[in-house]
Parts: C-alpha cells; sequence; structure tokens
C-alpha cells in the first residue's frame, strides 16, 4: 500500500491568491487518518510544463501522488493529460462517464451539454474511476512504475465527496488491515508545551503513531494504529493513550468531541447545573459558543454583555432589572474587566483588578 504521499493542486488561482488551497488541507487530514504520510505539498498552476515537472519530482520522492484540480472541460484544465503522458498513458473514452454527465446536464443544469464536456469522459488508459454524482468531473487512481496517482476535481466539495466516498474505501481496501485513530483534544497548553511533555512519545511512536494539530485556541493530538482488527487497534493504543493521559492531567479534556464547549455541556447535564455568562471584551463569545450546540438550552441560562463595569458588577451581585439569568443554583461566569477606559460602577479594589481579569464561581 502506498504510504508517503504528495498532494499536487493544480491551478493558477491558487498562486494569485484568489483562492485558499482549502482541498490540501481536507486531503492531508484525511490521508492522515487513513496512516498515510504527507510529505509534500506542491501547489503548480495551469501550464503543462511546469506540471509535467512536478509530477517528474514528486513521482521520484513519494509512492502516492494525489492531484485535485484541472479536470474540467475547458482548454486550461489539462491535469489529466500532463499526468498521463508523464506516465506513458493514453487517455481512454468512457460511455459509462459520458452518460452521467448528460444526466447531471439534464437533471441539474437543465440546459443542453456543451461539446468541451466529453472530454471529461477521457481518463487514462487502465484507471479506476471514481463516479461523481455532485458535478460533472469525475476522479480516478491509477498505478504506474510502482506509483499510484489519483485524480481529483478542484471544486471543494466535489473534492471532499469523492475523497470520502471513494478514495478512502479504496485505500482501506488497499491496506490489508485496518486503521483507527483517536483525536485527543487539549487545552491550557501550547504546542510548544506539549512537545515537552511527550516529545519522547512522538519521537519513538511508530504503530500507534501520535501527531500534534494546533487549533485555535488549543491542540489536538490525533492517535493512530493499524492492525488486523479493531481490537487490534485499540490495543495497540490503550498503552500510549493512558502514558499521554498521566501526562497532560486535566489539560486532556476530551476524546473525539468536536469542542470544549461541548464537553462543558456534556458535563454541566451529567451534574445538574446550568451556566450564565457576563460578559465585556469578549463581547458575547460565551454565550456564542454555548448556543452554537444543539441542545445548549438545556443547561445555559443566557448572559449579559456590556462594555461598562458597573452594569456587570451589578448583574454579578443579582441587582437590578438586567440580573444574569439563571436560577440560584447557576454556575455564572463573567469575563473581562471592560476594557480600558471605563471606570466607576464597582468598588475601588474591583476597579484596580487588570484589564481582561476573569472570575468563575459556582454553586451545587
Amino acid at each position: 500500500m502506498p504510504h508517503q504521499a504528495e498532494i499536487l493542486a493544480v491551478g493558477t488561482e491558487l498562486l494569485l491568491g484568489n483562492i485558499t488551497n482549502t482541498n490540501a488541507q481536507f486531503l492531508s487530514e484525511l490521508l492522515a487518518s487513513a496512516g498515510i504520510d504527507v510529505l509534500y505539498h506542491t501547489a503548480v498552476g495551469d501550464n503543462p510544463r511546469r506540471l509535467r515537472a512536478a509530477v517528474e519530482t514528486a513521482r521520484g520522492r513519494c509512492d502516492l501522488l494525489v492531484f485535485t484540480g484541472g479536470l474540467g472541460p475547458t482548454y486550461d484544465d489539462m491535469t489529466k493529460e500532463t499526468v498521463a503522458e508523464a506516465f506513458g498513458l493514453a487517455l481512454e473514452y468512457h460511455p459509462e462517464v459520458m452518460e452521467e454527465i448528460q444526466c447531471y446536464f439534464d437533471n441539474v443544469f437543465h440546459r443542453p451539454m456543451p461539446a468541451c464536456n466529453r472530454r471529461q469522459a477521457m481518463l487514462p488508459q487502465g484507471c479506476t474511476v471514481l463516479h461523481n454524482p455532485v458535478g460533472t468531473a469525475p476522479g480516478c487512481i491509477f498505478t504506474a512504475d510502482g506509483v499510484t496517482a489519483v485524480l481529483l476535481p478542484g471544486v471543494p466539495h466535489e473534492c471532499r465527496y469523492l475523497a470520502e466516498h471513494a478514495l478512502l474505501p479504496w485505500l482501506r481496501g488497499c491496506s490489508g488491515g485496518v486503521i483507527r485513530s483517536h483525536d485527543l483534544r487539549v487545552f491550557g497548553l501550547t504546542e510548544p508545551r506539549v512537545q515537552e511533555l511527550l516529545g519522547d512519545l512522538m519521537d519513538r511512536a511508530e504503530n500507534p503513531s501520535l501527531a500534534p494539530y494546533a487549533k485555535p485556541g488549543e491542540v489536538m493530538l490525533r492517535l493512530t494504529a493499524k492492525g488486523e482488527s479493531p481490537q487490534d487497534c485499540q490495543e495497540r493504543m490503550a498503552p500510549l493513550f493512558w502514558d499521554v493521559r498521566s501526562r497532560l492531567g486535566d489539560c486532556l479534556y476530551g476524546v473525539d468531541v468536536s469542542s470544549l464547549e461541548e464537553v462543558v455541556i456534556t458535563r454541566l447535564r451529567q451534574k445538574g447545573l446550568t451556566l450564565s455568562a457576563a460578559e465585556s471584551c469578549t463581547g458575547g463569545l460565551i454565550a456564542k459558543r454555548m448556543t452554537d450546540l444543539p441542545g445548549a438550552s438545556q443547561v445555559f441560562m443566557g448572559g449579559v454583555v456590556s462594555g461598562r463595569r458597573g452594569v456587570l458588577y451589578q448583574r454579578r451581585q443579582g441587582r437590578g432589572a438586567g440580573r444574569a439569568p439563571g436560577p440560584a443554583g447557576a454556575i455564572r461566569r463573567g469575563v473581562g474587566a471592560g476594557g480600558p477606559g471605563h471606570g466607576g460602577g464597582r468598588p475601588a479594589a474591583y476597579r484596580q483588578r487588570p484589564f481582561g481579569v476573569r472570575h468563575r464561581a459556582g454553586r451545587a
């Protein structure tokens, strides 16, 4: 099975900065979940000569090349032709693909199909076709000279669909085993600090492997194992997981969860507690992140956002018509001292606290 990959994104618009190369990011995550190391990212414009040079370089250092972009019907979509030529393969016509493209125009676009779309039914000889029900550009997979090439559309939702529904199952079918991963979410530690605590584990971990990914405000660790069965994978990962957990302590807040707020909501529900927020410099961010999740209304009572210190102080004291919402047993969270230039409304000692100070109080 290919195990060292390069992702080649084709499109002049990427080099001009007109669009962000989100396909490469998504494909890297998908390949990593399949236990494949992505060694290189390459972006190349719609130029056959430069694309051919990029293919020659990539095939000399990796055995899985994943292309995205350049599969459209227009004259500048040259990925199939150039890649096939680099591997010495001719293009052949696939009538079943042509029929799918025609049906897509009839049922989705509701207009006649231009003659140029016939090009999209021409695919490298002997390839495995990746049929595309969400667009007109089919993908394909072929192997030549010990190197496997995967061609995917550049339109992000089409690329994602074929990668998830065609490429990933194909990779798993070639693996001769199963691959399982767990995402460990870490809050309160920077990525360099996580590296200090876990560096020796990451250096010697092979199967299972342990890789860090920096996320906004937190760090994610991906624990991946390959084995003969799902149970075998879990048994391989267990010792490393418990070692990681013992080193990170409470900073490891969840496994295979989407976010910190998801964990907070779950724990509040389990403990029969509720939450309300009094925010200033965060501008309602806590309330937004909580209410973005379904079921938040069961535990989140609401919040107050104000730039004036006195308003938040009165709300925390439960005074006035705008008192912080929630029952007496709620946990109340206030963030921010209101920012520079907002004085008054609080005792002098409270006003002296630094900008951005946070307070937390709770009652069972």
